[in-house]
């Protein structure tokens, strides 16, 4: 976010705004977004205007978000997070 904010003004605001709507869509319907096809028990929303995805899994009645991350660098670096 550091990157985004100094970048323009305000577009680290934006970035966090982006986020927050994003993770209201899957609080709302986790099951609705597609599984990461590198493993299938993770699925990812992308995060409008900026190159970042979401990556998260359902747990219970709960949903964790393992990781907010460009998905084209170091893809998969996040999954020795969730155990």
């Amino acid at each position: 976010m550091l990157h985004y904010a100094g970048s323009r003004r305000g577009l680290g605001a934006d970035l966090v705004c982006a986020v927050d709507a994003a993770l209201a869509r899957v609080q709302q319907a986790p099951h609705t977004f597609p599984a990461w096809l590198d493993a299938p028990r993770y699925r990812c929303i992308i995060v409008e205007k900026f190159r970042f995805s979401i990556f998260f899994r359902e747990r219970d009645s709960d949903v964790v978000v393992v990781a907010i991350a460009h998905p084209r660098r170091r893809p998969g670096y996040w999954l020795t997070r969730d155990r």
